[in-house]
């Protein structure tokens, strides 16, 4: 089993693995439209597994959160790319992605404000319903990312959603918005599909190759979520490995980043008195300063080995230096137009290994937490 029994340096390039870079053209309506595609492919990907695997229970509950949401983050992506083009003020593109944020509405609407209206009406009809239902599900793009909120878990326990109906959706969206775009190559797509729902979810009666809604409670709800992102990371960095073009390593480190803070935050809930003195930030992306930091002393006084601690500490150092807010990796540049740059390639592989290593110590001294909170 992996372990961080020894330090482990993140970006270290050490197997035969082929490194993979990010090359920006600087072209923001290029740029926002290339990591669009990208997390569109893992997406894909991703569900395109989950569907063909048969009645996996394990991927149909685990895996579908982390693929829905590289396809929801993939249209977010594309409508700003839109917007990219549309737009000529970089002032504007800032004040309005800033003020958006996650809201497709909202982005759609400013898309056709500055005179990127290139839909059929039915199409723009679609969308704009399409999205006024996502964002009463969705609205700051994180149910993918985190346990199901316990308001969504009253109502809806113990019913199914239908991955294939959603996943087409999401993947209608998006073909809508990209062929828009006067230089792309049309996606083609049925044009039947713009007369049926426009809900974001769809319920199944049934189970079999779709996702069960179900109870969780803290700190045991983060285990689908956890677990998905761990095998989705090893299932994406396997397919990248593969690939001969069309890399997509941000989705990927966007994955592995993600599965570290979701370690921390399950930490961080914890209700015991050694955890709640440090008045943790539990909602917080910061790693290393909100999450880590504050969690270290009690981990550390629950046992001690403060040499594996400075290994873990190392990779979440090195991880948090480059993204402190969660969103590196899911956009191609700052509110500030800086844009997320590697200075060397990197060996995802690696990475996988590190981070792998770091999430089974986690695993490993849960147990000593889990016996605590149990007794109270």
């Amino acid at each position: 089993m992996l372990w961080p029994d020894e330090k482990l340096d993140l970006w270290k390039v050490s197997t035969d693995f082929p490194t993979r870079g990010i090359q920006w053209e600087h072209n923001y309506r290029n740029d926002y439209l290339n990591l669009a595609l990208q997390y569109k492919m893992a997406g894909v990907d991703v569900l395109n597994e989950i569907i063909n695997s048969g009645h996996d229970n394990s991927k149909e509950d685990t895996w579908f959160l982390a693929g829905s949401f590289m396809l929801r983050q993939s249209i977010e992506l594309i409508l700003k790319a839109k917007a990219c083009e549309v737009i000529t003020e970089n002032q504007l593109i800032q004040a309005e992605f800033r003020s958006n944020a996650h809201n497709l509405t909202e982005v759609l609407e400013l898309v056709l404000r500055e005179g990127g209206n290139e839909f059929s009406a039915t199409e723009l009809q679609w969308l704009k319903e399409y999205f006024v239902s996502v964002e009463r599900i969705d609205e700051k793009s994180e149910f993918f990312r985190y346990p199901l909120n316990t308001g969504f878990l009253k109502i809806y326990s113990g019913t199914f959603l239908d991955i294939r109906k959603i996943a087409n959706r999401m993947l209608l969206a998006f073909s809508i918005v990209y062929n828009s775009f006067k230089s792309a190559k049309k996606i083609e797509y049925n044009l039947s599909e713009l007369q049926q729902t426009t809900e974001f979810f769809s319920f199944s009666d049934t189970g079999i190759g779709n996702f069960r809604i179900g109870w969780g409670f803290n700190p045991e709800r983060f285990y689908n979520v956890i677990e998905g992102y761990s095998e989705v990371s090893e299932f994406l960095v396997s397919v990248e490995e593969r690939r001969k073009q069309d890399y997509f390593l941000f989705p990927v480190m966007f994955s592995l980043r993600h599965l570290l803070e979701l370690e921390l935050t399950r930490f961080a809930e914890y209700d015991l008195s050694d955890i709640l003195v440090k008045r943790i930030k539990s909602k917080s992306h910061r790693l290393y300063k909100d999450l880590w930091m504050r969690l270290r002393p009690a981990i550390e006084g629950s046992m001690g080995n403060s040499v594996l601690l400075d290994n873990v500490e190392n990779v979440i150092v090195e991880l948090d230096s480059i993204d402190r807010k969660g969103d590196f990796f899911r956009y191609p540049m700052g509110y500030n137009f800086e844009y997320h740059e590697f200075s060397n390639d990197v060996d995802v592989n690696h990475v996988l290994v590190c981070i792998l290593s770091v999430v089974n110590f986690f695993e490993g001294i849960d147990g000593i937490f889990s016996t605590k909170f149990n007794k109270r």
